[in-house]
């Protein structure tokens, strides 16, 4: 068992720094073993890392009736974290359908403010706030290792919009590599990141060190995709 630590005011930095999950495989060698279940505890100790009172906990599962403090803890498929869906499988198909499902109610109120004979900039200002911002929530920490299937459905969201709209908008790859960047900037720029040492010059001072990954899972996740983002910015 391991506390991840990181906390940070944005729910998205929290997301992306308190738990990435192949990070912490890979720094345990624990990338082999099952992980059957992710549970968020709530815990008065101070044993453990703590963000908003809450103790987030990754749990690897290898016996039956697992215990924590003498307390039994009860295994679950998924629950939810700072808006984000985690399952016992680390698959983000049932975060992608919930955002979506709650996107495609959003629309509704946009078709009715196109009734309405708004022009497009307040209609494209409306679904940046209600819309996109649901679609990008925390995207740097799961989006990575979406099924191609997810994508699609995130962006036939968009594509919707923009018959709405009438205008083109960003496509949720374009806004994915965007906040991917944005942070990996501010990260990079913070040296009192936890996550700063992660990004480490090579010796000719013009690209970062790629992190070894074994696993696809982990090669998709954010920190190897933001190294790779920082070199390809570097030869353009």
């Amino acid at each position: 068992m391991s506390g991840i630590s990181g906390a940070h005011k944005k729910s998205e930095d929290k997301v992306c720094d308190l738990w990435s999950v192949n990070e912490v495989c890979r720094s345990l060698e624990l990338s082999k073993r099952p992980c059957l279940s992710i549970m968020v505890l709530q815990m008065q100790e101070d044993s453990a890392v703590q963000t908003n009172n809450v103790t987030l906990y990754l749990v690897f599962l290898s016996v039956k009736n697992p215990k924590i403090d003498g307390s039994t803890v009860e295994i679950v498929k998924s629950t939810k974290f700072l808006g984000v869906h985690l399952a016992e499988d680390l698959t983000w198909s049932l975060n992608t359908s919930t955002i979506t499902k709650k996107a495609q109610q959003r629309l509704y109120f946009l078709r009715r403010l196109r009734k309405a004979h708004l022009p497009p900039p307040i209609l494209t200002t409306f679904y940046r706030g209600t819309i996109e911002s649901i679609l990008s929530s925390c995207i740097t920490a799961w989006f990575g290792n979406c099924t191609a299937s997810d994508r699609k459905s995130l962006q036939r969201v968009v594509r919707t919009a923009e018959k709405i709209i009438g205008v083109s908008l960003p496509t949720i790859t374009d806004i994915y590599t965007t906040r991917c960047i944005r942070k990996t900037t501010s990260i990079v720029d913070d040296h009192t990141h936890p996550s700063h040492t992660l990004f480490t010059l090579l010796p000719s001072g013009k690209r970062y060190r790629s992190i070894r990954a074994l696993t696809s899972r982990l090669c998709n996740s954010f920190f190897p995709h933001a190294i790779r983002l920082l070199n390809n910015q570097s030869l353009v």
